[in-house]
């Protein structure tokens, strides 16, 4: 409830245009950034799916995340994308500090997501397999579906 006299102070300068013009952007980035500087911010997970069908503004985003790993040790982030969209070099490349990168981010390769559901599957049918009823062969049919 604090954190939204930053958005509210925003709001009372320039009304209901604040969420319409071409500068919205800049004046909510604003007063997001005024959030994380706040000290009563308690940790914040923020979530953005599909940046690479983010086919305008992606690089400002792409800075307000990168300014807000700088700004407050509070945020994270989960971000999702196609592998085309390096978000990871993109922050690099404003001067976000690798080891900063690794503790915030995680990769993870969703081309190649096989060796764990395959350790999945093998450990549900490891549990199927103490149950009465499955046999072996059912088993194996199942391993291969």
């Amino acid at each position: 409830p604090h954190l939204i006299s930053h958005l509210v102070q925003k709001y009372k300068n320039s009304g209901a245009d604040l969420f319409k013009d071409k500068n919205s952007f800049i004046a909510l980035s604003e007063a997001f950034r005024n959030m994380l500087k706040d000290p009563q911010l308690s940790p914040v997970y923020l979530a953005v799916d599909a940046l690479d069908e983010c086919a305008q503004g992606r690089p400002d985003l792409i800075r307000l995340i990168s300014t807000s790993l700088n700004l407050s040790q509070k945020v994270r982030w989960l971000l999702s994308s196609r592998p085309e969209v390096d978000v990871l070099a993109e922050l690099k490349g404003l001067g976000i500090d690798s080891s900063d990168i690794s503790e915030t981010f995680v990769e993870l390769d969703a081309q190649r997501p096989a060796a764990s559901v395959n350790a999945y599957i093998d450990h549900k049918l490891t549990v199927l397999k103490r149950k009465k009823g499955y046999s072996d062969s059912i088993l194996a049919e199942v391993s291969h579906e």
